[in-house]
């Protein structure tokens, strides 16, 4: 919520991508780089589906959930307040 605001009240003295810039401390970015992740998780889940060989499809099936976990707890901050301890458990 902070860099939001410092982007909006950069937005009236400094030009936009000043204003994105002096938001950085405020780990603006991270939002971006997150759902880009989002994006290449649920086109890769897209392709699993499409998998004609079970055996493969189950195997890389797996290897996205460990994928899909990772970035869960890795990008944990934007989420924290509706994960448990049990949740992040569950993830370990």
């Amino acid at each position: 919520m902070e860099g939001a605001l410092d982007i909006q009240l950069g937005m009236t003295t400094k030009s936009a991508f000043a204003a994105f810039n002096s938001s950085l401390p405020f780990n603006n970015n991270k939002a971006a780089i997150f759902y880009g992740e989002l994006f290449m998780f649920k086109k890769a889940h897209q392709k699993i589906t499409e998998c004609k060989e079970p055996k493969n499809a189950q195997f890389l099936t797996k290897i996205l959930a460990i994928y899909g976990l990772t970035l869960v707890k890795e990008a944990s901050e934007f989420y924290l307040d509706y994960l448990s301890q049990a949740n992040i458990g569950m993830i370990d």
